[in-house]
């Protein structure tokens, strides 16, 4: 029997952040591996688009139509398999599982899967028939934290648009030397690392004394940070982009010399991918998800995040030439993120889960 599978998202906006790229990822991995008619898509927030090639169903942040639609499209679709994008849609699946015997998926991205506390999250991973985490880190977690049996994970790592996220020619870049870090600033996120980075700042002048950073996001500890930039004093060197359109990140990424986001909790880091996509290699933490994405080490440089030390000379380092990341030319390293983390291989292994179900 084909294998129709209906995907449960918190919200189907496929530019709006990480969780919602994902979904938009293995919504077309999956179309393209069963065929658009065997796969729906059922989401929480927003209004079902009009103009959308995708068969999605919008419940405008609504529990009661969400539930009312979930099981009606039980009924009618009778999916071989549910596929949640966000742990606190899947008890869901509990009840799918208990009342019609529905096998189903929960994909586990980050801290949102590491400290629930929520009883019936906790189960609804216990009872999936498959856990997705995104990184090896996220799965060493739920082995410890959550005890989810190992032979239900099976790790599914981020990707991003190749297409989109592109090497284009591009002006000669200034001779000044450009970090770049994106993310949201918000409170509850601060551990992307970004005060550390100004905290290390001061040591990364010393021997880079032109150096500019750039930072693009928005949310709500911006404006605490742009007090914070302004007393250091050292706002000549810090320009805070603010929301910058998904069309123009690219360009911002390949203008950028070294993307700069060390980051303590990270789940995987979908903007690390974008980042080396287009050719300019990042920094990133060493204890979190980062690690997967940067391969290691040998795509990119690994320090501790909570080391202004280590930030400052990792920076260094790569501008002054002397870290092998330093030697990798742009096209190798876009290359080298296909070939890891590029849509064919993105495929491959959401295939090989259908296969082990």
């Amino acid at each position: 029997m084909s294998k129709r599978i209906l995907v449960v998202v918190p919200e189907w906006n496929p530019s709006a952040g990480g969780i919602q790229r994902y979904g938009d990822a293995l919504v077309s991995a999956l179309q393209q591996l069963l065929g658009a008619e065997s796969v729906r898509v059922l989401s929480f927030h927003g209004i079902t688009p009009a103009d959308s090639s995708v068969p999605v169903t919008c419940c405008g942040a609504n529990r009661l139509r969400f539930t009312q639609r979930f099981f009606s499209l039980l009924r009618q679709f009778n999916p071989t398999l549910i596929w949640f994008t966000h742990i606190n849609l899947s008890p869901y699946g509990i009840l799918a599982q208990r009342v019609g015997g529905f096998q189903y998926v929960v994909s586990a991205h980050g801290v949102e899967v590491w400290n629930t506390k929520r009883s019936l999250n906790r189960l609804a991973l216990k009872s999936a028939t498959v856990v997705a985490p995104v990184s090896r880190y996220t799965r060493d977690v739920l082995l410890r934290e959550q005890m989810v049996s190992e032979q239900k994970l099976w790790i599914l790592p981020n990707t991003s648009d190749e297409n989109r996220f592109a090497l284009k020619p591009l002006p000669l870049k200034p001779h000044d030397p450009i970090i770049l870090t994106v993310n949201r600033f918000e409170r509850r996120e601060s551990y992307h690392g970004y005060r550390m980075v100004l905290r290390a700042l001061p040591e990364i002048l010393k021997q880079l004394p032109n150096l500019r950073w750039k930072l693009a996001g928005t949310g709500n500890d911006l404006t605490t940070f742009q007090q914070e930039v302004s007393a250091s004093g050292l706002s000549q060197h810090v320009e805070l982009l603010g929301y910058v359109a998904e069309d123009k990140l690219p360009q911002l990424y390949q203008e950028a010399d070294l993307f700069v986001m060390p980051s303590l909790l990270e789940g995987f880091g979908i903007v690390y991918l974008e980042s080396q996509l287009c050719g300019t290699p990042c920094l990133a933490g060493n204890l979190d998800g980062s690690v997967d994405p940067l391969c290691d080490g040998a795509l990119g440089i690994l320090v501790n995040p909570h080391s202004t030390e280590q930030i400052a000379e990792g920076v260094v380092s790569y501008f002054n030439g002397t870290h092998p990341v330093a030697r990798l030319n742009a096209a190798t390293l876009r290359s080298e993120t296909i070939k890891r983390f590029g849509s064919t291989q993105f495929h491959s292994l959401v295939q090989s889960l259908l296969s082990m179900i």
